[in-house]
């Protein structure tokens, strides 16, 4: 058998065969696709969050540094979620100590107070989510970075928030300068 023979062979078959896009006796023209709207889509946002609250004095071991923080729009919409992937700290301060975040997937109601023992309070217990620990830095000529990487810490916001919020805690005694620049930056897939 010839090759034009195959081929014709092939094309009458193909004729008679009944084609995915048909549905019933119609063909492709009545058949609807459907777009997916990109929120179906995960997406990756990197968001900046100085240090807020804090009072540039030193403080100890195991103290809370500085205020309530909050993550703006970490999740798409109010009560959706996602993942922390990442977490760096910048600290031209170069001290390089361990730190840990509290995150909360809504405001705490009794945070710890700046310089205070951090302790989780019964009415946080609800909206308290996890530490992320910060242990290893680079230290960039007059910036240490520090990174806690492959996070992958899963949240859902409280109902009414897209934000989530966090407080830092020191795990070493920390002196801070009015002109330090202090800040974090997470990098979070949104669902």
């Amino acid at each position: 058998m010839s090759e034009a023979t195959d081929n014709r062979d092939f094309s009458q078959a193909m004729q008679h065969r009944r084609m995915p896009f048909q549905i019933g006796d119609k063909k492709g023209a009545d058949v609807q696709i459907q777009r997916i709207a990109p929120e179906a889509y995960p997406q990756i946002a990197v968001i900046r969050v100085p240090l807020s609250g804090a009072n540039f004095d030193a403080y100890t071991a195991n103290d809370t540094v500085g205020a309530v923080m909050r993550i703006p729009g970490a999740a798409r919409r109010p009560g959706g979620g996602g993942t922390i992937l990442s977490v760096s700290l910048m600290d031209d301060d170069e001290e390089s100590l361990t730190t840990e975040l509290a995150i909360f997937t809504g405001p705490p109601k009794s945070p710890a107070a700046d310089d205070a023992a951090w302790a989780l309070a019964s009415a946080d217990k609800d909206v308290f989510l996890d530490f992320i620990s910060i242990v290893t830095y680079a230290d960039y000529s007059g910036v240490d970075i520090g990174h806690a990487n492959n996070v992958n810490l899963p949240f859902a916001c409280e109902m009414s928030e897209q934000d989530l919020f966090f407080q830092v805690i020191t795990r070493g005694a920390l002196d801070l300068v009015a002109d330090s620049d202090y800040h974090f930056v997470f990098t979070i897939e949104q669902l």
